[in-house]
């Protein structure tokens, strides 16, 4: 099957994204633009005096739920990329309202608004921290996830909204908040300190951000995939030991990581992506090797990611 990814389809195509100068965001955002759609894009600041972009910035808190079915009223999109997040895994007590109020709250204001509007998709993003079956959510943003993707399953059953799900796996690329994990080793080791690495045998599905975005583009385009979940990875497994590595060869570092030495977060999943089957649903696949997408991001850091 052949993503229908081209120009033709997204030409003209209202597309709101919330969330827009986020990192994935800002990289589906640029995907859209490319293939002439009219973006239409939320953030809670002001983005249109810094934004080189040819987007329609509307400053917009998604918990104010009047405000978004007001935009929602006015712009009619044909297609919605929800993916305003707070994507932190960590399992601190501190993110458990803070992530309820930007996951849950947000995405049912955005299904209220939607419910009875002729939209033609919703895309939700979900996350590889989210449990499968009955297994209990091992973080704040794992059980906010499953908390959205339940809401979203009856706002579909009951009220014939369409939305198709996605699950995106561990995101890397230039642009990304420093605190990540492939940033901070870049910084590491272009500084000369040795980055000190939490589990670094935990095995994680690592996709380049550019291919995300695509990835995320074909799940919407293709209307046989609606109520279902499309996992948006690369179906390899590399762990965070061989990624620091990779990284200290990369950057041509002499310094040794401390590995294993950093708390690790308790009760850690690995789920590697289900890219066969992605690929036979939707066309897709990544294009960007890990390798290769390192050294873009890398080379992206100038020496001071």
């Amino acid at each position: 099957m052949t993503p229908l990814t081209d120009r033709n389809y997204w030409e003209g195509k209202r597309v709101l994204i919330t969330g827009a100068a986020g990192f994935v965001g800002r990289y589906v955002t640029d995907a859209l633009l490319a293939k002439n759609a009219k973006v239409v894009a939320t953030s809670r600041r002001d983005r249109s005096s810094v934004e080189p972009r040819a987007v329609q910035w509307v400053r917009l808190d998604l918990s104010d739920r009047p405000g978004v079915e007001s935009l929602i009223g006015k712009i009619r999109p044909h297609v919605v990329f929800h993916l305003s997040s707070l994507a932190n895994g960590a399992r601190d007590i501190s993110l458990v309202v803070p992530t309820f109020e930007a996951e849950v709250v947000t995405t049912l204001n955005l299904l209220l608004a939607l419910h009875d509007k002729s939209v033609e998709i919703v895309v939700l993003p979900g996350s590889l921290e989210e449990p499968e079956g009955e297994n209990t959510p091992s973080s704040p943003y794992a059980a906010a996830k499953v908390t959205t993707r339940n809401y979203a399953r009856m706002f579909q059953l009951l009220y014939g909204l369409p939305i198709v799900y996605t699950r995106v796996f561990m995101c890397y690329g230039p642009g990304q908040p420093g605190w990540k994990l492939i940033p901070y080793l870049i910084r590491c080791f272009q500084s000369g300190s040795p980055p000190a690495v939490a589990s670094p045998d935990r095995a994680i599905d690592w996709i380049f951000a550019g291919d995300a975005a695509q990835g995320l583009l074909a799940a919407a385009s293709i209307p046989s995939l609606l109520g279902r979940t499309i996992d948006v990875g690369s179906g390899r497994l590399v762990t965070i030991g061989d990624i620091a590595e990779k990284v200290r060869a990369l950057t041509n570092s002499s310094v040794e990581g401390d590995y294993g030495v950093a708390a690790p977060r308790a009760h850690e999943q690995t789920r590697c992506a289900d890219a066969e089957a992605t690929f036979r649903l939707t066309g897709w696949k990544p294009r960007v090797s890990l390798d290769e997408g390192l050294k873009i991001t890398i080379n992206a850091s100038g020496g001071d990611s």
